[in-house]
């Protein structure tokens, strides 16, 4: 049995121990161990738009944390006294539970874009403590089920309030419950990229959703420094939990606990000022890694902007989100095809092409395509080419010459501006 559950123990955590060892490889591929280098970690340091997604993600966990484990704590103790309308309010709680993450995603949108709330941060923490509060019921209720309940009401026979009586005898008798509720909520929201991806509006991109969109050119390494630093400070805030669990002294819990919180606040501490007021901000909509950092700056030094930069992982989502009607973005990125049906729907505005002197060094190939004749809509911004290999082994006879063939076909993707909205930079 002891063999039995080290392999088990072994098969939860053995990807965990990879992803840290290969933080420290000195290749890009983790087929192979080329050496050891800190080079990643230095990459992740530098590297501001994973910097900003980090900061999100913790300030909406943080932020979700923090609701959730309140409102459920209290639901939790609501439900001992529920009586016959338990059955009721459990089946409502599991709701969040049970429902796909892709069904509540989509109808959040929905509701946020029917009572008028603008797609950001806010609408990125209501959805997360609208899916964590659950969780946080659910663990907070089965540890309160353990308790004795004669212990309140005899503390209120001393002469306690009920208000002080669950303050000194009942919420001690939680906390671990609480604590247990608190990490898991954590992290479902750190980890969360499906609901995230229809929510988040300007400024809001996640770690999870940043990950996502560089599928499209290839992961860093610096995700695994990031995430094995992520890793390393949660791992020193539940040392800290269970020291404290075990009647340790609070200098023994106090050094591990204050170098977790320091890791996941570094983020914070070394992120950059703005270059700019915030009536001067330009909202961009884009893949990831198809603008340089340094370009980024040298706009932002130039022109007195402040440049907000979400990214996206398909053309399907950035078109569901614009779609919505409750995104504040004043450029986005598409492919070409994305282009015909904004356009088709009137979801793009007409360029002033004189103020764009430059237009006339583009490569007329590149120019008046058929999805958008004229560029009144779009200018070229990225093309390239895609190929499909295709084996020929059981596919039809007119199939000739070589086993393995190939199809191309070109991709391009154009910069278009949004309408223009009554809080939209002139």
């Amino acid at each position: 049995m002891p063999a039995l559950a080290v392999l088990v123990y072994l098969f939860l955590y053995a990807p965990l121990l990879v992803l840290v060892a290969f933080s420290f490889n000195s290749g890009r591929l983790a087929s192979s161990w080329e050496g050891f280098t800190l080079a990643w970690y230095a990459q992740a340091l530098a590297d501001e738009r994973m910097q900003a997604s980090l900061r999100n993600s913790l300030a909406v966990a943080l932020a979700t944390t923090a609701i959730s484990t309140a409102i459920g704590t209290a639901a939790a103790m609501g439900l001992r006294r529920a009586g016959r309308a338990r059955a009721g309010w459990d089946a409502f709680l599991a709701l969040p539970i049970l429902v796909p993450e892709v069904v509540l995603g989509a109808s959040l949108v929905l509701l946020f874009a029917a009572i008028g709330l603008r797609l950001g941060m806010a609408t990125v923490i209501l959805a997360h403590v609208g899916f964590s509060i659950s969780y946080a019921t659910v663990v907070v209720r089965a540890r309160a089920a353990g308790l004795d309940p004669t212990l309140e009401e005899a503390a209120m026979d001393l002469g306690a309030s009920p208000l002080r009586a669950f303050f000194a005898v009942t919420l001690p008798a939680l906390a671990p419950g609480i604590l247990a509720a608190a990490l898991l909520v954590f992290a479902l929201s750190i980890d969360d990229y499906v609901v995230t991806s229809f929510v988040a509006g300007v400024g809001a991109t996640t770690l999870p959703v940043h990950i996502y969109s560089m599928v499209k050119s290839g992961v860093s390494p610096a995700i695994n420094a990031v995430s094995t630093l992520l890793l390393l400070s949660t791992s020193l805030l539940l040392f800290a939990a269970w020291a404290l669990e075990q009647g340790a002294r609070m200098r023994v819990a106090l050094a591990p606990a204050v170098l977790g919180i320091a890791i996941l606040a570094a983020p914070f501490a070394a992120s950059r000022g703005p270059v700019a007021s915030a009536d001067r901000v330009l909202n961009v909509y884009i893949w990831s890694n198809y603008i340089a950092p340094e370009t980024l700056r040298q706009l932002e030094q130039r022109h007195g902007v402040r440049v907000n930069l979400d990214l996206y992982d398909t053309n399907e989502a950035m078109l569901a989100k614009v779609q919505s009607g409750n995104v504040d973005y004043d450029v986005i990125c598409p492919s070409s095809y994305a282009i015909q049906v904004l356009i088709a729907q009137g979801m793009l505005r007409p360029l002033d092409l004189s103020a764009l002197p430059h237009l006339a060094n583009v490569d007329p190939a590149f120019l008046d395509r058929a999805y958008d004749r004229g560029n009144r809509y779009s200018v070229p911004y990225f093309w390239g080419a895609r190929a499909l290999r295709i084996a020929a082994v059981g596919l039809a006879p007119w199939i000739r010459g070589p086993r393995c063939g190939t199809r191309a076909s070109s991709a391009a993707s154009s910069c278009s501006t949004m309408p223009a909205r009554p809080s939209a930079p002139r």
